[in-house]
Parts: C-alpha cells; structure tokens; sequence
C-alpha cells in the first residue's frame, strides 16, 4: 500500500498576520498583510494595513502604492490621486534606477486613468521619465 503525503496548504493572509503580529512595529510586516488583503478583494482591511504601516513609516512605499490602489479601487478617485502623487514623490527617491521608473510608471498610469480616463503610458510618459 503507498503511503500518502500530506499536504498542507497555508493561507498567506494567516502567514502575513503572523508575521505582522509578531513584528507590530514593523512597517513592512504590516504593509504586507495589507497587500494580501488588497489580493483578496477586502480593501477596508487592506487600507487599516496600509495605514498602521504608514504610520510606523511614512516613507514606505509598499504601503503607499497600496493603499493608492486600494483607494481607487474603492472608488475614492480624489483620495486616490492625492496617494498616488505622495507615491510618486516616494518613488522618485528610490536609488535603483530600473525600480523606480517602473514604479513611477505605474503611478502615472494610474493617475491618468483617474482623470482622463487612459493610461497613456505608451506614449508620452515613457519619453518623460
């Protein structure tokens, strides 16, 4: 008769609430339990995460970008883009390069898909950066 393996399958959201317990005053832990309630759909959870770690760290960027999205998301198109351009002065500090275009980006993208409703990253935001 062969054995069976057992397998156990662990809900990231339990791994980062672990962690994130465990380390209260780490911004990172919190914004990562943050990002997997965001990946879950739960966006008012999500937004408490992202604000604890905002609060541990008011330059984080996980956090920030997170809590951006979260916000547009949730259709709070105006808090949204005041977040996304805090995200973006945060973003043009980061020192590697490849990084933080990537990220500001993505940023951009997002603001412009608030107000007007398009991307626009093919165009004329690439050649900007």
């Amino acid at each position: 008769m062969a054995k069976t393996k057992t397998v156990t399958v662990v809900n990231p959201i339990d791994q980062y609430a672990a962690a994130a317990a465990t380390n209260p005053s780490n911004a990172q832990a919190q914004a990562n339990l943050g990002w997997g309630y965001y990946g879950r759909d739960n966006l008012d959870e999500a937004m408490r995460q992202f604000e604890k770690a905002l609060q541990l760290n008011t330059d984080n960027i996980d956090a920030q970008y997170g809590i951006s999205l979260a916000l547009k998301k949730a259709g709070k198109t105006e808090q949204a883009v005041a977040a996304l351009e805090r995200a973006a002065e945060l973003a043009s500090k980061i020192e590697e390069r490849e990084r933080q275009q990537m990220l500001l980006r993505l940023i951009h993208g997002h603001i412009n898909s608030i107000k007007i409703g398009d991307l626009k990253i093919g165009s004329e935001l690439w050649h900007k950066m």
